[in-house]
């Protein structure tokens, strides 16, 4: 039982590594685009990006720790002045962007926590690494924003918030260490086999 969860502990760790590795080679430096260009065209390979002329949808969702009655994050729609009208007039659009936005804050701050962080802003922008596979957003999340008569893309693009790529060494050591540990436990599990 304890080989499995090292294994799964490590595999994590070369999913990680192998993944920051992907974001280092793609996205060195930020992108900036504008909420327009990412809704009519996405974001291509490119995973560390800052996005400007974006304004709160009108729903979020959060994360609740609930023995301390703490949000620690919070999710929001992130949609140019065009898409959020559309929404707000019942007409159909797609959200492209959901920000993945830190928060640690009691539960009963949050109307005030989200009014200090451009919920009611005309624009704001969001600057972070986005996330895929393992570490993308959960689709609970997605079934909550949706249940808000919002439909998300399919190819939605999940960026969280204030968040950098990881150096190049860090990913590299993630990515061998883990593999190591990997292979000397499954070598020592199969020549346990052979005895």
């Amino acid at each position: 039982m304890i080989r499995l969860i090292i294994i799964i502990a490590a595999a994590i760790g070369i999913w990680n590594g192998a993944d920051g590795l992907w974001v280092n080679i793609t996205s060195g430096s930020l992108t900036t685009f504008d909420i327009r260009t990412v809704e009519k065209h996405g974001i291509g390979n490119n995973r560390y990006i800052k996005i400007t002329g974006g304004t709160w949808g009108s729903s979020y969702t959060y994360q609740v720790n609930e023995k301390s009655d703490d949000v620690h994050y919070i999710i929001y729609s992130l949609q140019s002045p065009e898409t959020y009208s559309n929404i707000i007039d019942g007409k159909n659009a797609t959200v492209h962007v959901l920000v993945k936005k830190p928060a640690y804050i009691p539960a009963n701050n949050l109307d005030k926590w989200t009014t200090a962080n451009g919920s009611d802003d005309d624009e704001v922008e969001a600057q972070g690494v986005t996330l895929v596979g393992l570490d993308s957003i959960s689709s609970g999340h997605i079934d909550l924003i949706e249940s808000m008569n919002i439909t998300v893309s399919d190819s939605v693009i999940f960026l969280e918030e204030g968040t950098e790529p990881r150096s190049i060494i860090t990913n590299l050591l993630m990515l061998i260490i883990s593999s190591l540990i990997i292979y000397l436990l499954m070598r020592s599990w199969f020549s346990e086999d052979y005895e």
